[in-house]
């Protein structure tokens, strides 16, 4: 990487963190919430999949209070080459949160939504977490609409012929989160019911093994970087990615 642009990076990194300790979480009562923020990873790995090869900025908005939030999550690299926006809501309940999330890869033909055509994604999950003095967290999703259909054949190159069924792709994660002095280190293990091509995976598998930890790293006495490193492992592939993560 060019010294201009590292130079570029650094300045960005320090006048997000200055703005983001006004905007980054706001809460003003016990009963709503409005949380914005912003992530640099120096590639786009999700679920054992490596989504995009280049450095991505990521961010999010989400509003909602103890029961019920809605939020945008998005990310792109740095020469707009790949592009993503996802609108989700959730709705909490004990250890229990119900997700209902919209994919969508691009900028064009967001307003497609007829089920043969569109480029839309959706999943509904659900997510438990057993206690907060032990974080085990159960996720289970399945994706209900859109670009998700059943490979019907294959044509001389090999490539996939899809029919117009939904394949219900579904996702299953165990997430175990552990503190250890001033770091946080997650262990994530993944896979997939059955055969998917949104997964890459050609039956049940695991697709996504993965440890990451973060810490706050002080720059000076006013200064501080949340920086994290994840290095995921992808048997089904046999695929390893390793990620650095700056929080802005």
């Amino acid at each position: 990487m060019k010294k201009g642009t590292v130079l570029v990076l650094v300045l960005i990194l320090i006048i997000f963190n200055g703005y983001s300790q006004d905007i980054s979480i706001v809460e003003k009562d016990n009963k709503s919430y409005t949380d914005l923020g912003a992530d640099i990873v120096s590639s786009y790995v999700w679920r054992g999949l490596q989504v995009d090869a280049s450095p991505n900025i990521q961010g999010w908005g989400e509003f909602g209070n103890d029961f019920f939030s809605v939020g945008v999550w998005a990310s792109s690299n740095f020469n707009g080459s790949y592009t993503e926006a996802d609108v989700y809501a959730g709705f909490a309940l004990g250890g229990f949160n119900v997700l209902l999330t919209d994919y969508f890869v691009g900028s064009d033909d967001f307003f497609n939504f007829d089920k043969n055509t569109t480029i839309h994604v959706a999943e509904l999950a659900l997510q438990y977490t057993i206690s907060d003095n032990f974080p085990l967290q159960f996720t289970f999703g399945t994706l209900i609409f859109g670009d998700d259909k059943q490979i019907s054949s294959f044509d001389i190159n090999g490539d996939p012929i899809f029919n117009k069924k939904n394949n219900f792709s579904s996702y299953i994660e165990l997430m175990y989160t552990i503190t250890h002095g001033d770091t946080e280190i997650s262990c994530v293990a993944g896979g997939t019911t059955h055969e998917s091509y949104f997964y890459s995976s050609e039956r049940a598998s695991i697709i996504n093994l993965g440890v990451t930890a973060s810490k706050e790293i002080k720059i000076t006495d006013n200064f501080s970087l949340p920086i994290s490193f994840g290095l995921t492992v992808n048997p089904e592939l046999e695929s390893i990615y390793a990620v650095i993560g700056i929080t802005l």
